[in-house]
């Protein structure tokens, strides 16, 4: 029987532990492993420390940006899954350019 995650504490603190961990991830690859990569492939203090830093952009605004997610809501896709989606979307977009490009 399948249940609904958030129907117990166990559940909502699984759930929200595993949020934290999914930003985590990207907060540790951009600050620690790509700024390794980059400086090995002989890149300047300089470049690597502005493309860091437009990298954490979006952790700046985090608190502009998050009424509107709490405002905007997407029922038809599931309320706030809509936004991860699309977040975690544009995430993988500019990682991918960053790689184009450097």
């Amino acid at each position: 029987m399948q249940g609904n995650l958030f129907n117990t504490t166990k559940g909502r603190l699984f759930s929200f532990g595993m949020m934290y961990i999914s930003e985590g991830i990207p907060f540790g690859f951009t600050s620690i492993a790509l700024v390794s990569i980059m400086r090995q492939s002989g890149l300047g203090l300089d470049v690597i420390g502005i493309f860091t830093a437009a990298l954490f952009l979006p952790w700046t605004f985090k608190w502009a940006v998050a009424p509107f997610v709490d405002i905007i809501k997407f029922t038809h896709y599931g309320g706030r899954k809509a936004w991860i989606v699309a977040c975690t979307i544009m995430m993988l977009l500019l990682w991918s350019l960053a790689y184009y490009y450097f």
